[in-house]
């Protein structure tokens, strides 16, 4: 990654940090997905052992550039791989999403990854 990537992924992850220490976040619970078993198969018990997860990402673990939203709303997703403390890597995909209330975190995926990295 180059150093514009790796400034850009710096500067969200700060103001995801700081969104997430506020409370602006949310969890996108997709029908396609048994989220309860995707964090026990992370080692996880609960969203907030997630969103703790999502405090310690680095810029290291992101793992290509950010693309617009397939959405159409212009917001960049971000794109991270995470090894947890049990040894599975998850896939962790994350926006800001700016609404009425201000910005918001929102974790689109965090789930085991399907394939190697």
């Amino acid at each position: 990654m180059g150093n514009e990537s790796e400034t850009e992924v710096e500067l969200f992850l700060t103001k995801v940090k700081t969104l997430i220490q506020i409370g602006q976040r949310h969890f996108v619970r997709r029908k396609s997905r048994n989220v309860e078993q995707d964090l026990l198969d992370l080692g996880l018990s609960s969203t907030k052992e997630l969103w703790n997860s999502i405090m310690e990402l680095q810029v290291i673990e992101s793992y290509k550039p950010p693309e617009l939203d397939l959405n159409g709303s212009g917001e960049k997703v971000f794109f991270f791989q995470k090894i947890m403390p049990n040894g599975i890597i998850a896939y962790i995909k994350l926006k800001v999403k700016i609404n009425k209330n201000g910005e918001l975190c929102v974790c689109l995926s965090f789930h085991p990854t399907t394939y190697i990295i």
